[in-house]
């Protein structure tokens, strides 16, 4: 099951940015840390994206058969999630830096034009578009999810025409050192997000 695979890296996760970027040197992009990203390219029409700087030392506390306590769930969790969908479903990856401070490397990355890009940085359950979106896009996330407000993460600097939205993944207390994700939560965002890929990962949507 996918969730199980997510929740089985998570722990890999929970470690130091600097020993992130040590273990994945060569998707590095950027000539200096204030534009260092992470890359995966795979040829895909389809983005998948998430920021590496959280606000606390990641660090993973325990877990039940409803949650897992971990400092830095915003948004390691997020960049747990996004390499393993993008894995299985082979999407480009891209983990970001600095989005915590308002100043993602995103805005650094020359980007081909894709499909849609979906982001993996938000607590809850619903979605966000940051106004990169069409009325057919609202249209089409709407049978899946609620679409809530937010005011900023990584796909806002992206220089793109796609339609963009970052998905709720069950974590709570984001910026805490109670933060926790609901397994419930996560489980059923992320089998929501494989139909909606299934069907529509083909479908361009411009903003």
């Amino acid at each position: 099951m996918i969730t199980s695979r997510i929740l089985n890296k998570l722990r890999n996760w929970m470690c130091s940015k600097a020993w992130v970027y040590k273990t994945n040197q060569k998707y590095i992009l950027g000539d200096s840390p204030e534009k260092y990203r992470i890359f995966i390219d795979r040829g895909s029409d389809i983005l998948f994206t998430a920021h590496l700087d959280t606000v606390l030392t990641p660090k993973y506390i325990k877990s039940t058969k409803k949650n897992v306590w971990a400092v830095g769930l915003d948004d390691r969790l997020g960049c747990d999630v996004a390499t393993v969908l993008g894995e299985e479903l082979g999407a480009d990856v891209l983990l970001c830096d600095h989005e915590e401070s308002g100043k993602s490397t995103a805005y650094h990355h020359d980007l081909k034009e894709y499909n849609w890009i979906a982001e993996f940085d938000r607590e809850g359950d619903d979605v966000v578009t940051y106004d990169l979106d069409s009325y057919a896009f609202n249209q089409v996330l709407l049978k899946y999810w609620n679409i809530g407000f937010g005011s900023y993460s990584d796909i806002a600097d992206l220089p793109t025409t796609a339609c963009c939205f970052n998905l709720g993944i069950g974590y709570q207390h984001a910026h805490s050192k109670d933060s926790y994700v609901d397994l419930k939560i996560l489980k059923s965002q992320i089998e929501k997000f494989m139909v909606f890929y299934e069907k529509y990962s083909t479908v361009k949507f411009v903003a």
